[in-house]
C-alpha cells in the first residue's frame, strides 16, 4: 500500500468516483443530458466559491464577510461569514474557493488553484487574496 500521505489522495480518489457513480446512477438510461451540459461548459465561467462577496445569498442567507485562506492540502478556502443570532455570534462557513457549481468535468481549474497556492509558498491557515487567485489561475487555466 502506499504511504500516509498518499491515503488523503486516495481516499478524495474514492469519493469522487463515488460520486461520479451516483452522478450516472441517477441519470436516466439512454439520456446524455448530463455530458452535453458537461461537454458545452467553459470552466472558466463557472460560478465558484471565490465569485461570493458580502451582500450574495449562499444557501438562502445573505453573506456579511468573505475571506479566502488555505485548508488543508493546499486547497484554497472561501470563509463566508453569515448574519448570527446576534452581532457577536456570526455563522460561518467553509468551501473550496475553485468549487465549481457542476461537480464533474471541471478539475483543471480546481488543480490549478492548488499549484498557485504551493507556487506562492502558502501554508494551512495562512491568508489568501481570492481576487488575485481567482484573476491568476484563470489567466493560467486560458492560456493552456
Amino acid at each position: 500500500m502506499g504511504s500516509k500521505a498518499q491515503l488523503p489522495r486516495l481516499l478524495r480518489q474514492d469519493s469522487i468516483q463515488e460520486r461520479r457513480q451516483d452522478h450516472d446512477a441517477s441519470s436516466a438510461p439512454g439520456t446524455s443530458r448530463s455530458a452535453s451540459r458537461l461537454a458545452g461548459t467553459d470552466c472558466a465561467t463557472v460560478r465558484r466559491a471565490w465569485d461570493l462577496h458580502p451582500g450574495d445569498c449562499f444557501h438562502g442567507r445573505v453573506i456579511v464577510a468573505v475571506r479566502g485562506v488555505v485548508g488543508l492540502g493546499s486547497n484554497p478556502v472561501s470563509v463566508l461569514f453569515f448574519a448570527g443570532e446576534g452581532p457577536e455570534h456570526p455563522a460561518q462557513t467553509r468551501i473550496g474557493a475553485a468549487h465549481p457549481e457542476v461537480e464533474a468535468g471541471c478539475d483543471e481549474v480546481w488543480r490549478a488553484a492548488r499549484a498557485w497556492v504551493r507556487a506562492h509558498g502558502l501554508h494551512e491557515g495562512q491568508p489568501v487574496d481570492l481576487d488575485r487567485l481567482r484573476a491568476e489561475v484563470l489567466d493560467a487555466v486560458g492560456r493552456s
